[in-house]
C-alpha cells in the first residue's frame, strides 16, 4: 500500500508536465518550438533546455499552473506528553516480576511523510499556491522494562500501540525576486495544522499460576488549529549545469484548541476471592492553547527549463528538519492497582507536564515544475 502511495505522490506532477509538453502547438506557433520541432508535434523534452525553447516574449508573461510533490523519510520523535508505569508483583517469587514504561507516542521512530502542492504563477514575480502535507505511522511493540528491572517469566501477554498523525494544509501568497544568479522566493499565508498522537499499553491473560490480570492503560494529546506561515527559498545554480544549490525556511504559528488524555482499566482475578476490578480517566478538553512549527530543507535540485512556459521540470534530493511544539496545560494522571493474594498491581497513566510535539529529520525525495 505505502508503494502505491508513493507512486502516486510523484506521479502528479510528472503527469502535468507531460500534459504541458502534449500541448505542442496550442501554446506556440511552430515556427517558435526551436530545434527538434515537425509536423508532427513539439520539440522533445530534451530539446528545451535555456537558448533552444521558443518561450518568446509573449508568452513568458503568461499565467500558467505549476506542481510538485516529495516523499520525506523520516526518523524522529512524535511525543504525546504522556507516561505510563505498570508493575506486577507475585509475593511466592523473588523481586519485583514485572515493571514496564511506556505511553510516550512514537519516540525515535522512522516513517515517510507525503507533500503535494499546486499553485498559479500570476506574472514574471507573484504567484498562489496550496500545499498539503501528511504524516501516518503506526507501531506494536512490547513496552521497555523500568531502568533497572528484571523481567522474571511469565505467562502475560503485553504490547503496546502507538500511532501518530499530522498534517497540514497552507495558502498562500509567494513573491519572487532575483540576486544576481540567484532566485528567491519569499511567502505569507495561511496554515491549518492538525497533530494526534495515542499510546495504549495492553497486558492479558494469566501472569503466574492461578493468577489472571487484564490491564488497558492510554495516553492521548491532539491540536488543531489555524494561523499563519511564513517562509523564504532561495536557490543558485551550480556553475553552467542544471544542478542547483536550495535552502528554504519556514516558520509557522498556530491558534487552536487541545485535548489530553490518561487513561486505565483494569481487572485482576485470583482464585478464590472475587475480582478486583478498576477504572479511572483524566483529561483537559478543548482549551485555547498555540503551537509553532520550524521547517528547514537544504539540497541540491536538478532543473530542465521547458519551451512553452516560462518554468523548469525539477528533480530533487534534500535534507529537511521539521520542529513542532504545542504549548500545553497538564491533564494529571489516572492509577489502578491493588493486592489480592499473592498478586500485587500498581498501574498509572499521566498526561502532565512532558513536552507534545515532534522533532523529524530525514531524506527529502521530489519532483515537479518550478518558476
Amino acid at each position: 500500500m505505502r508503494r502505491f502511495v508513493l507512486a502516486a505522490i510523484l506521479s502528479v506532477p510528472l503527469g502535468l508536465v507531460l500534459a504541458v509538453v502534449g500541448l505542442g502547438d496550442e501554446f506556440i506557433g511552430m515556427e517558435s518550438l526551436g530545434e527538434g520541432a515537425s509536423e508532427f508535434g513539439p520539440a522533445p523534452l530534451w530539446y528545451l533546455v535555456e537558448g533552444t525553447g521558443g518561450c518568446g516574449p509573449d508568452r513568458c508573461g503568461a499565467a500558467f499552473w505549476f506542481a510538485g510533490s516529495d516523499v520525506t523519510f523520516l526518523k524522529g520523535d512524535v511525543l504525546n506528553g504522556g507516561n505510563i508505569r505498570l508493575s506486577i508483583d507475585d509475593s511466592d517469587t523473588p523481586g519485583t516480576d514485572l515493571s514496564v514504561v511506556g505511553g510516550r507516542g512514537l519516540p525515535d521512530e522512522t516513517g515517510f511523510a507525503s507533500r503535494v502542492w499546486i499553485g498559479r504563477q500570476l506574472n514574471e514575480n507573484w504567484a498562489v499556491a496550496g500545499r498539503f502535507w501528511h504524516l501516518s505511522d503506526s507501531v506494536e511493540q512490547e513496552p521497555a522494562p523500568a531502568p533497572g528491572s528484571v523481567t522474571l517469566p511469565n505467562f502475560l501477554n503485553l504490547s503496546e500501540t502507538s500511532w501518530a498523525r499530522i498534517y497540514t494544509v497552507d495558502v498562500e501568497g509567494i513573491r519572487s525576486f532575483r540576486l544576481g544568479r540567484c532566485k528567491f522566493d519569499g511567502s505569507v499565508g495561511t496554515r491549518y495544522a492538525s497533530f494526534d498522537a495515542d499510546s495504549d499499553l495492553l497486558a492479558f491473560g494469566v501472569f503466574t499460576s492461578g493468577n489472571f490480570e487484564q490491564l488497558s492503560l492510554d495516553t492521548f494529546s491532539g491540536f488543531d488549529g489555524v494561523g499563519v506561515t511564513y517562509a523564504l527559498a532561495g536557490r543558485r545554480p551550480i556553475g553552467n549545469t542544471p544542478l542547483h544549490l536550495f535552502v528554504q525556511c519556514r516558520g509557522s504559528n498556530i491558534y487552536g484548541t487541545a485535548d489530553h488524555r490518561a487513561r486505565v482499566s483494569g481487572t485482576v482475578a485470583s482464585a478464590p476471592s472475587s475480582p478486583l476490578v478498576g477504572a479511572a480517566t483524566v483529561r483537559r478538553n478543548d482549551y485555547e492553547t498555540s503551537a509553532s512549527i520550524a521547517e528547514v530543507q537544504v539540497g541540491l535540485e536538478c532543473e530542465f527549463p521547458l519551451a512553452y512556459v516560462p518554468a523548469s521540470v525539477f528533480i530533487r534530493t534534500a535534507w529537511e528538519y521539521q520542529y513542532w511544539s504545542i504549548h500545553r496545560r497538564p491533564a494529571g494522571g489516572a492509577g489502578f492497582g491493588g493486592t489480592l493474594n499473592d498478586i500485587t498491581v500498581n498501574s498509572f497513566a499521566s498526561n502532565s507536564q512532558d513536552p507534545v510535539g515532534a522533532t523529524l529529520n530525514g531524506l527529502v525525495l521530489g519532483t515537479g515544475l518550478v518558476w
